[in-house]
């Protein structure tokens, strides 16, 4: 089951970056800093250092 789904999400991805002309360089590195983006967000709510909810916590709501 796993399998499919990510065959599915890899297909999905390859057509829409070949829709859009393709993969370079510039996507690449903007992918990675979104990826460093969210991890530190992730690492400083888990930390409760969040400014973005009451407690500094991890939460689906922020307040």
């Amino acid at each position: 089951m796993k399998e499919n789904i990510c065959t599915i999400i890899g297909m999905s991805g390859g057509f829409f970056a070949a829709l859009l002309g393709g993969w370079d360089s510039a996507l690449t590195t903007l992918v990675i800093f979104m990826s460093i983006d969210f991890a530190t967000g992730l690492i400083a709510a888990s930390m409760g250092k969040s400014k973005h909810s009451k407690t500094g916590r991890l939460s689906s709501r922020a307040e």
